[in-house]
């Protein structure tokens, strides 16, 4: 029985299903005397002190198998474990309901749920789910309960279930998640960005999947065959089936193989033009993803994870060894650093923000950073960069979530203002700010329609596909109901893509990517007919990339891209360019 869901991660799969049904905790109820408070509370400290570790461990293995922005959203768990107003609530619970701890937890939370998914706002609804995953876990904490049934996997499987929380995709061991197979979901949700970087294949959306796989398992029929490109499940496979999917298998394997045994090949195309792919990282641990010499420098360095991972601001040393620590591993590279992008879904806790109906529409990125609120920790990054950057490192600054060239000036006085300071302490930053190139993130709506007008003070653009998608689109990418929709292959998306490149070449200023749309291998004929000067790719993906470029021609890219840009769907786009990747590079499949 065939189902059809959304291709989330690329690879064929075949193995026993395993269908993962969350443990229901019972939740103990007697009321206590008063004099047990002190000691329930005692238990939930310990409980809370456990659980701060766990999702630290899960924080540390997702930014090592993934990347820190995804990391981060562990680092939000954190926040919300500590939120006074919700260990307020517990307290109250314990002390005058004389509660078990576990009650007390379970109550508070399903309040705080409660009032989520009350919100008019789509993505903070979608919190309520971390709170879910918070207080599961605290409560397991509390009863000496294994917080994942998933970790512990007794064989290889394919695991099918109804949705999965963050930390039950963070908690999977590759070796035995042969497949992930969700009934919810998107292809941007969490737990399918976390299997393609773990490499494991997915199928998000399936309709009605765990009912027909509980049916199949209850038939004795167990085996599953997941084809995460095409987003097909087949359920209780043909012995033909079976036997097509395993040749399949073996190709891409094989094909794999040719992609690592060449990951240090530079990336030429076919017809000799080198497009630089260089890397995205969020801290200095993430250079060990990254084989030296595969990649020239990095396109981003997204800063706001040296901010995020403490309950205070690191200091301006720490942040100069950051950035020296990766300046030293490109040598003569060169370095993109992104300053802070705070806000949406990333908070610091050393620093409250007011509540916003609608974050990823408010204060955030350099707006934020220009507050007054903000301004300090702004000047001290800064200050940060400038010191490192007078060691000879090649330094680029980028600022994120810019909408116009006024905005770019006012970080350019403050970047002025800074360097005087630190001259007269004896640091000759004035002139290691000569030499710094300033550029902005193209992730707006205003800033893709105003590149010219940026390029008065802006050195050079790097374009974030995952917001500009969002904002052109006006689709949460975080909405699993929105999930079909939300892609950077939409013709509005292609359209602002190309108006920016074109524009910035027509200023003379150079323009990258550095979304998540570069490190798709689908992406990158349209990217290099687009004449984008460079790719800046996962870890995980820069061997595959650098792959695919070395498949094209510079005048197949520019057919590839004047025909993508006459189709009025992503489908269409997705089709055209499959099919030339299918004709150009091992690759493709054969079926």
């Amino acid at each position: 029985m065939r189902v059809q869901g959304i291709p989330a991660s690329p690879g064929i799969s075949l193995g026993p299903a395993f269908l993962y049904v969350p443990e229901s905790l019972p939740i103990p109820r007697a009321t206590l005397p008063p004099e047990a408070a002190t000691a329930e509370w005692t238990r939930l400290e310990a409980a809370l002190a456990l659980a701060h570790a766990q999702i630290a461990a899960l924080r540390d293995v997702v930014a090592w198998r993934t990347s820190p922005e995804e990391a981060a959203i562990f680092d939000a768990h954190l926040l919300m474990l500590h939120d006074e107003e919700l260990l307020a609530d517990i307290r109250r619970f314990i002390y005058d309901h004389h509660l078990p701890a576990e009650a007390a937890v379970a109550d508070a939370i399903a309040a705080v749920h409660a009032q989520l998914l009350a919100i008019e706002d789509e993505y903070l609804r979608a919190r309520a789910g971390d709170m879910q995953d918070i207080g599961q876990r605290v409560i397991a904490c509390l009863m000496g309960k294994p917080v994942h049934l998933l970790s512990a996997l007794a064989e290889p499987s394919i695991i099918v279930a109804r949705d999965l929380l963050p930390s039950d995709t963070a908690a999977l061991d590759p070796a035995k998640a042969l497949g992930l197979v969700i009934e919810l979901g998107g292809p941007t949700a969490h737990t399918a960005i976390l299997a393609r970087q773990m490499g494991i294949p997915a199928v998000v959306a399936a309709p009605a999947i765990t009912t027909q796989v509980a049916d199949a398992l209850q038939a004795g029929f167990p085996m599953l065959v997941v084809d995460g490109e095409k987003g097909i499940v087949e359920v209780n496979p043909t012995t033909e089936q079976l036997a097509h999917y395993t040749a399949l298998r073996e190709h891409h394997v094989r094909a794999h193989a040719t992609i690592a045994a060449t990951a240090l090949q530079p990336s030429l195309s076919a017809d000799g033009f080198y497009v630089p792919v260089v890397a995205n990282i969020g801290q200095p641990r993430d250079l060990t993803q990254i084989a030296p010499g595969s990649v020239p420098g990095v396109g981003l360095f997204r800063t706001e994870f040296l901010f995020l991972e403490r309950n205070s601001p690191p200091t301006e040393a720490e942040q100069v060894a950051a950035y020296a620590t990766v300046g030293r591993f490109f040598a003569d590279g060169e370095i993109i650093i992104r300053t802070l992008d705070i806000g949406g879904d990333k908070l610091l806790p050393y620093l409250p923000m007011h509540h916003e109906e609608n974050p990823f529409l408010g204060v955030r990125g350099l707006r934020l950073c220009l507050t007054e609120q903000f301004l300090p920790l702004f000047r001290s990054q800064l200050r940060a960069i400038l010191r490192a950057a007078t060691q000879g490192f090649h330094f680029k600054v980028m600022f994120p979530m810019v909408n116009n060239a006024e905005e770019l000036r006012q970080a350019r006085a403050v970047a002025d203002e800074v360097a005087r300071a630190l001259d007269a302490e004896g640091v000759a930053a004035s002139a290691a700010l000569a030499r710094l190139p300033f550029g902005a993130m193209i992730e707006t709506p205003a800033a893709a329609l105003n590149v010219d007008l940026l390029a008065t003070a802006a050195d050079f653009f790097s374009i974030g596909t995952n917001d500009l998608t969002q904002y052109i689109l006006a689709i949460d990418r975080m909405n699993p109901f929105m999930a079909r929709h939300y892609t950077p292959f939409a013709p509005p998306v292609l359209r602002a893509i190309y108006t920016a490149i074109t524009a910035a070449h027509a200023n003379g200023k150079k323009i990258g990517m550095c979304g998540e749309m570069a490190s798709d291998r689908r992406a990158v004929p349209l990217l290099l007919g687009l004449g984008l000067d460079e790719l800046s790719v996962a870890p995980h993906a820069i061997g595959e990339i650098k792959h695919v470029i070395r498949q094209q021609t510079l005048p197949a890219t520019s057919e590839i891209m004047r025909q993508a840009y006459r189709l009025d769907t992503a489908e269409a786009v997705v089709t055209l360019l499959e099919s030339h990747l299918r004709a150009s590079e091992p690759l493709a499949r054969h079926d």
